[in-house]
């Protein structure tokens, strides 16, 4: 039997991390946790910055230095749907990992990674601004 454990983030006291440890690598032997404290009120999490402030933690998105930006290319032979798709979920992800206080960063960084994958200033604005079309459900009369 195989077990596995993904990438958890629990935020609990510094008095407790050393039982809680201790009592997580009990279970099974061949399952080691780890844990990684936060820095100056900070701690990197997958792709997420988290910050903790007084009142609220504030997310920003993290990129590794080794992270290459790399999406379909626009020259590419892919259907123009699916670049499309690619860029308008690369920017509501973008946008869904921060807070509202670094949208012009995020803004930054989208424009900045299609522009290198070769996609035109026009595409990008208009993806920029692009809402979808609100899907409207039609019930059936009973």
């Amino acid at each position: 039997m195989t077990k596995y454990v993904d990438d958890s983030l629990f935020f609990i006291h510094k008095r407790i991390h050393g039982p809680l440890l201790n009592f997580l690598n009990g279970f099974y032997n061949r399952i080691k946790f780890e844990y990684e404290n936060e820095c100056n009120n900070r701690i990197h999490f997958l792709d997420i910055f988290i910050s903790r402030l007084p009142d609220r933690l504030i997310f920003k998105l993290f990129q590794k230095p080794t992270h290459t930006g790399r999406i379909i290319h626009y020259d590419s032979v892919q259907p123009f749907s699916v670049k499309f798709n690619t860029a308008v979920n690369l920017r509501n992800y973008y946008q869904s990992s921060s807070d509202l206080i670094f949208r012009n960063d995020i803004q930054k960084l989208f424009s900045d990674t299609l522009h290198h994958n070769g996609y035109p200033a026009i595409f990008i604005d208009s993806i920029s601004r692009f809402q979808p079309t609100p899907k409207i459900s039609i019930s059936k009369p009973k």
